[in-house]
């Protein structure tokens, strides 16, 4: 019963499967085929014999296949060794595998909205202070 709790919402496009529109999932996206368009998602992972070829917007991704355009991952991209990225990426956290390919723009966005800063303290009027020397640098 929970897997298919965790499976609700969710869909995996198969490798010998191409789509073309806008999907949105709202769960996970497992694509190994080829998606032309846009997807929005809140988990995606891209096989090796995945393709998107247009927009990707999620919260984490796993990319072993290919992201050609524009990628946005508002919390953690992982890259594997086989994944490319081709043209615009924006990432909150990332890592890359040795042989990972990213060619194009790439963005760190914050993952959380600052804190304001602490109120500052106004300066205080303090008395002024004396200082003799006896005339070669030392104080007495």
């Amino acid at each position: 019963m929970n897997e298919m709790n965790e499976q609700s919402g969710s869909i995996v496009i198969g490798s010998d499967v191409s789509i073309k529109g806008v999907l949105n999932v709202p769960n996970r996206a497992i694509v190994n085929g080829t998606i032309e368009g846009e997807l929005t998602a809140k988990e995606l992972i891209v096989g090796q014999t995945g393709r998107i070829l247009g927009n990707a917007k999620s919260e984490r991704a796993d990319i072993h296949g290919e992201v050609h355009q524009t990628l946005v991952v508002s919390q953690s991209l992982t890259l594997r060794s086989t994944g490319k990225v081709l043209g615009v990426v924006h990432y909150a956290e990332l890592e890359i595998e040795k042989g990972g390919l990213v060619e194009g723009k790439m963005t760190q966005q914050s993952t959380s909205t600052p804190k304001p800063h602490p109120p500052v303290e106004p300066v205080r009027d303090y008395p002024a202070v004396e200082v003799k020397t006896d005339g070669e640098g030392e104080d007495k």
